[in-house]
């Protein structure tokens, strides 16, 4: 599913899913890093004025983390009435957690981390 969001963003996106094992998550853990993702790579679409994304999905400790990067203008905050309030809102409904690093003129990052437990091997 990262690799169909990532095709569909207008800025080229380089997906990486190195970290991610051979199993599967709970649905609501994987629906919630799906539409994070989605909307991470529709604000980088919307507001950075990016020219290329990196989007990155690894599980490690029992934690999946997905990071968006790109190498846009920078300056976004959850706080600035962006999708990233409603990003922050959804991920707190399976205990995740939301970091936004965005210094002006320096791009943004933003991370997504939701505590899982694999469910079943693939």
């Amino acid at each position: 599913a990262l690799d169909a969001a990532a095709a569909r963003c207008p800025v080229p996106v380089t997906l990486s899913t190195d970290g991610m094992g051979t199993g599967r998550f709970t649905p609501a853990a994987e629906s919630a890093a799906y539409f994070a993702a989605v909307e991470a790579l529709t604000n980088v679409a919307k507001h950075s004025n990016a020219t290329e994304c990196r989007l990155s999905a690894r599980a490690e400790e029992d934690v999946l983390t997905v990071e968006v990067h790109d190498n846009g203008r920078g300056g976004a905050h959850v706080g600035k009435g962006t999708g990233l309030a409603g990003l922050q809102d959804r991920l707190a409904g399976v205990d995740g957690a939301l970091e936004v690093d965005s210094p002006a003129a320096e791009g943004t990052t933003v991370r997504i981390s939701i505590p899982v437990s694999v469910i079943q091997p693939v």
